[in-house]
């Protein structure tokens, strides 16, 4: 594994997951994902546009990070050894882990997450494989030999609560998964088309509108004329001067 110097969540770091195929994004390229389409991953890695966070995902995103800071140090004890954060490529690929807690000797990952009721009911069971896809992939990337998966929720005075943990090992098939996965992902983004933007309406001004208008003012003044042939004259010239001024104004 190549570890790349990126800090989470700043330009280089969002740049860096444009470019490569990342286990968050996983089950979404599996077609497992709960949150993400297939289709919408292609389009977002061919477009490099990517929805908008809005507050209250981000307050989402913020409570996980805080819960993921404060499972480190509880995953730490529960390994007898420190946890870093890192960024990691597998060499070779654009397969890429953005890991919460590496262990020093690369043999053991740390995952945490908020506590949610899709894990609550996890107990005693296999965590389910949008989870699981994420946790092959960081083994994939890192070379280690399991993940210590962590979830928690935070009581009223921001403590860690209810916690649920799992240690998960690597499943050779699921693997095998992913990597035949990401490679037809590749050959489809490669194909995939670009519907490109309509061109934008061309802006039309008022003076345009007029000149379009004017032969249908003459018009009208012709057709008038026509209907006051019997009537008094008075009208008749009046008409007339509208009718000219219209003409010279066209001219």
């Amino acid at each position: 594994m190549n570890l790349i110097e990126l800090q989470q969540g700043t330009a280089e770091w969002h740049n860096h997951r444009q470019t490569h195929f990342n286990t968050s994004e996983a089950a979404a390229m599996l077609g497992v994902s709960p949150y993400t389409k297939r289709d919408a991953l292609l389009k977002q890695k061919k477009t490099g546009i990517t929805p908008e966070v809005n507050q209250y995902q981000q307050a989402i995103f913020d409570k996980g990070h805080l819960i993921e800071s404060l499972l480190r140090p509880i995953a730490e004890q529960q390994l007898g050894q420190e946890l870093y954060p890192c960024v990691g490529v597998l060499e070779g690929t654009k397969l890429s882990a953005s890991f919460d807690g590496l262990t020093m000797d690369e043999r053991t990952v740390s995952e945490a997450k908020t506590l949610n009721k899709t894990l609550r009911k996890t107990q005693g069971r296999p965590l389910p494989l949008h989870y699981r896809a994420q946790l092959e992939q960081q083994l994939l990337v890192s070379g280690a030999d399991k993940a210590l998966f962590i979830a928690a929720s935070l009581n009223d005075a921001g403590d860690i609560s209810d916690q649920l943990t799992v240690d998960y090992s690597s499943d050779p098939e699921l693997r095998q998964r992913i990597i035949q996965g990401w490679q037809q992902f590749e050959k489809d983004l490669a194909e995939y088309p670009i519907k490109e933007a309509p061109a934008p309406a061309e802006r039309i001004t008022f003076a345009q509108i007029n000149d379009a208008l004017w032969p249908l003012q003459i018009q009208s003044c012709i057709y008038r004329l026509g209907a006051y042939a019997v009537a008094d004259d008075y009208n008749r010239q009046d008409i007339k001067k509208t009718l000219i001024r219209h003409i010279e104004r066209a001219l």
